[in-house]
């Protein structure tokens, strides 16, 4: 391996651990939702916040429509699909940091990689579980306030299908390596 690849991946890696320590600290942001629900200022955050756009179009919201907007389940959906969605996040970058610290290694083909690429897809799919969760809450905001969220959680029902079908090409790229490790396995007996 050459040392500028090296030495690439190794800064990939420093990078990653980096973004590692940063997404373990977003684990408060779920608590924020919950503060502004108890705060009673879940409103007040779609109506004027900056990671809200409003939808094209006159919409005049009625004190009665603010009055009667579900705070309580909005910010449990958003803390719910922010939590697993930062879990999973974390177990997706830890896993492809392991695969890059095989490949400096030169361990191209090793079992470890195999169950870092399934970690990969589990938490590919469980991405899409928050994105449902998100989704959902995000779909309150849009129905009652015409506002959309561009901010950091701003998943939508086609962020779900986006995640899905990531999911399902990382699981054809683990299903491949998995053959591939088998051949070589088959290979290594004969031989």
């Amino acid at each position: 391996m050459s040392k500028w690849l090296s030495a690439g991946l190794n800064a990939i890696m420093i990078f990653g651990n980096i973004a590692v320590f940063f997404m373990y600290l977003c684990f408060i942001v779920p608590f924020y939702y919950l503060y502004e629900a108890i705060s009673g200022r879940i409103v007040n955050s779609i109506l004027t916040g900056d990671d809200f756009l409003l939808t094209p179009g006159r919409h005049v919201i009625s004190a009665a429509v603010m009055q009667s907007f579900p705070s309580w389940p909005y910010a449990i959906l958003m803390a719910i699909g922010i939590a697993i969605n930062v879990w999973a996040g974390i177990k997706f970058l830890r896993a492809l940091l392991e695969i890059l610290e095989n490949i400096d290694q030169q361990h191209y083909f090793s079992t470890e990689n195999v169950g870092s690429l399934k970690t990969m897809v589990m938490a590919q799919l469980v991405m899409v579980v928050a994105d449902v969760f998100m989704a959902s809450g995000n779909q309150l905001s849009s129905s009652w306030f015409f506002r959309i969220n561009n901010g950091v959680a701003s998943a939508t029902w086609p962020t779900c299908f986006d995640d899905l079908f990531v999911a399902i090409a990382l699981g054809a790229i683990y299903v491949t390596y998995q053959h591939a490790m088998a051949i070589k396995a088959e290979n290594d007996l004969t031989v």
